[in-house]
């Protein structure tokens, strides 16, 4: 976490991302408030279509045409959103980089492994030669446990854990402040899924990298990160330390993911009500409202504000005085 006078590589303030639909804008992320420091892992959890990964795409700058974004969007002291398109294509590679979750669909099959790190390299640093490019891509492999040798085999000799890795090397090799993981592991099976948290864990604690980890498994941020964001409805309803958010959740929509966790001493499933809402027509008040088992009122009709609750924050009327709640409407 960062500390006082530290600056965030990740500064993220009342960030808005939104599409047009014929129905109107509709808000993928919607006032959203993250900050992440050097050599920390966040763990980003949601249902699907919450708004996570528009989250990460507009981090590095690469939502689709015609999306919108606003609010203030910084990498490693940079403002993302002043960046010409040029601009941002060079702090891609450099400052930040993107894990996809499925690298077979990101990698040219006619290309060697090597030949992707070398237009890569050359692409963002033209001064470096062909050979040290290759160098640098033999380097990079190594340390993430695949041979260098094979680095002049095409993708399809590789197994999908090893492709993984491939993809993390690419968004490693020219040393990133900052590494947005787009659910790295799906597909994988457990034993590769837990090599793959693994090096992420490394990338933190051995070179001081940044890294955002987006996921649906709770299981991988309990293992890997630092700290944990869930996100419900384009909003962020709770953060804090891993073991406070997963272990003492104070938001009804964490407590429910928590719940629905799968472990050895389960004997029954778990899971929320109901289902997300509609992002182009949402609730008002507080959006979890419709599928929360403690509902008041005023969750009905106003935003809840963020709490400060333990080392975190959480966004319940559950965490605020009854005292301090609005006052109802009036009826007619």
């Amino acid at each position: 976490m960062t500390g006082p006078g530290v600056a965030a590589v990740l500064d993220v303030r009342d960030l808005r991302v939104w599409y047009a639909t014929p129905r109107g804008p509709l808000l993928a992320v919607d006032g959203i408030d993250l900050s992440l420091g050097a050599g920390e892992c966040l763990g980003l959890v949601g249902e699907s279509g919450c708004g996570k990964s528009s989250l990460g795409r507009a981090i590095l700058g690469l939502l689709p045409e015609g999306a919108g974004c606003d609010g203030v969007l910084s990498v490693a002291g940079v403002a993302v959103m002043s960046l010409s398109p040029h601009e941002r294509r060079e702090l891609r590679g450099e400052q930040v980089s993107l894990i996809f979750q499925e690298p077979m669909s990101r990698l040219d099959p006619l290309m060697r492994v090597e030949d992707h790190f070398v237009e890569m390299i050359t692409a963002h640093r033209p001064e470096v030669s062909k050979q040290e490019a290759r160098r640098m891509c033999y380097e990079t492999l190594a340390s993430l446990g695949v041979p260098p040798r094979r680095a002049s085999q095409y993708p399809h000799e590789f197994s999908g854990g090893m492709r993984q890795r491939i993809m993390i090397g690419l968004g490693i090799v020219l040393r990133p402040r900052l590494v947005v993981a787009d659910e790295p592991t799906t597909a994988l099976d457990t034993l590769v899924q837990a090599q793959i948290l693994e090096i992420l864990r490394g990338l933190a604690d051995d070179q001081g990298i940044a890294v955002l980890l987006i996921t649906h498994n709770i299981g991988a941020v309990a293992e890997t990160c630092d700290r944990v964001a869930v996100m419900y409805a384009a909003k962020i309803v709770e953060v804090g330390s891993v073991d406070q958010v997963l272990s003492r959740p104070g938001h009804p929509y964490t407590q429910g993911l928590v719940a629905s966790v799968i472990h050895l001493q389960s004997e029954t499933l778990s899971s929320i009500p109901g289902s997300p809402p509609d992002l182009a027509d949402p609730p008002a008040g507080c959006r979890f409202h419709p599928r929360c088992p403690h509902v008041m009122d005023v969750c009905r009709t106003t935003e809840p504000p963020p709490v400060a609750v333990g080392d975190g924050t959480v966004a319940c009327w559950l965490h605020v005085p009854v005292g301090s709640h609005p006052a109802p409407h009036p009826s007619g």
